[in-house]
């Protein structure tokens, strides 16, 4: 009997300002919050759909807004 592969993914809300500060001090706020967006996508679309996947977040009480950025396609809970 195999265990299923299970991943957990943690994440930041994507906040403009509060994301990837070091870089966005070379390239401005905006850039590095559409390369967070993009690299989360990326992330999540490289994973087998077979696996089972959980995201946590933080901070808690942006669910909407993660859903918005990831989708549905997998349980998402605050860290």
């Amino acid at each position: 009997m195999s265990v299923p592969t299970r991943v957990i993914l943690m994440y930041k809300a994507p906040e403009l300002g509060c994301l990837e500060t070091r870089l966005a001090k070379s390239v401005g706020d905006r850039a590095a919050l559409e390369l967070y967006r993009w690299m989360g996508i990326r992330q999540l679309n490289v994973i087998p759909a077979e696996w089972e996947m959980e995201i946590r977040f933080s901070p808690g009480g942006h669910e909407s807004m993660m859903q918005e950025l990831l989708g549905s396609r997998t349980l998402m809970r605050p860290q």
